[in-house]
Parts: structure tokens; sequence; C-alpha cells
């Protein structure tokens, strides 16, 4: 009997662990696949956050047009300099919208925000990663009327991303308040 045990653990496998060889290999093929994947994961994230700004500029103007429409009263869209402040600024800047941005009701007819009498209904903070930049038209503050059209002068924003300047979308807005989102390459229709 004592042979017959002997025997079975001589033939049971030993237990090692990775060797050193092993590792640096798989780190290797790590590393490899890393670097293979590392520009397309740029050039991602650089799409989605090309796509959050459009979809939240575009979202506050549908806000801001469809505010006005139902409150009969005119509805401002106006760029700030700081997610905090709710001064609307008088000039595009560098960044243009990137800033942040505010909409509100204008109940005082006035065009600029005042706690007292307007009505706060959207704060955006700033877009990170992406330019906006207008062309033609107003480039601050956007009025919609209650009627739904565009109190100020229509005008297009080139919404371009700050880590591929091939990435670009344009946002077209015409004077009834519509909206086209097209690629950076086109021109807005009757523009």
């Amino acid at each position: 009997m004592n042979l017959l045990a002997r025997h079975r653990r001589s033939h049971q496998p030993h237990q090692r662990g990775m060797t050193v060889i092993e590792l640096m290999v798989a780190i290797a093929i790590l590393a490899i696949l890393l670097g293979l994947a590392a520009p397309s994961m740029t050039r991602f994230a650089a799409q989605w956050r090309m796509s959050n700004a459009v979809n939240a500029f575009t979202g506050s103007l549908r806000t801001a047009r469809a505010e006005a429409i139902a409150r009969a009263k005119p509805v401002v869209m106006c760029r700030v300099s700081s997610a905090s402040s709710t001064a609307c600024q008088t000039s595009e800047g560098t960044t243009g919208y990137a800033t942040g941005w505010i909409v509100f009701a204008d109940n005082n007819g006035n065009g600029s925000y005042n706690s007292g009498t307007d009505e706060l209904l959207l704060r955006q903070d700033t877009q990170s990663g992406v330019t906006f930049q207008a062309t033609g038209g107003s480039y601050s503050k956007l009025t919609f009327q209650p009627n739904g059209l565009m109190g100020s002068t229509p005008a297009s924003y080139n919404i371009q991303s700050t880590f591929d300047n091939n990435m670009e979308k344009v946002v077209c807005l015409s004077k009834p308040g519509r909206m086209l989102v097209i690629d950076g390459t086109q021109s807005c229709p009757g523009a």
C-alpha cells in the first residue's frame, strides 16, 4: 500500500505560478493593445464631447422657443461668462457659447436678466473641449418672440472640437426659429 501511495504522489502535477518571462510577454502584449486602442478612444471622446455640446445647444434653443410660445412672452438665450453668472455677455468672446449660457423669460422686455422680474428657465454650464463661433447674425443673445419667431437676427454657429480641428458641426438658425444641424464642410441653406 505504501508503494501505491508514493506512485500517486509522484504523478500529481506540480503547481507553480507564472515565470518572469511569461509575465513580461503578457505585459508587452497588453502595452501593444493599449497603444492601438488609445487613438480611437481619443477620437471617440472628442466625438462624444461634440455630440453632447450640439445636443445641449439645440435643446436649449428648442426650450427657449417652446417657452416663448407657451408663455406668450419673449424668451432670451444668452451667453454668460461663468457657471454662476447671470449677466448676458455682449460679445462673442474667444470660445463663444462654450463658457455657458442661460435661458430666461424676459418678463420686463429689456433683454437682460433681472432676478426680481425675469424667470430663469435653464442654465447650461461650460462645454469643455469645444468652441462655438457664430457666423453672421447675433453672437451673444438670441431672442424668441411669443409667436416663436426669432426677434434677433438669425445666425449659424460653428461648433468645433478643440481636440480635433477636422471635427466640426454647424447649427443653422432661421428667422422662424427652426434649426438644422449639418456637417462643418457644408453651408447653411440660404446662406
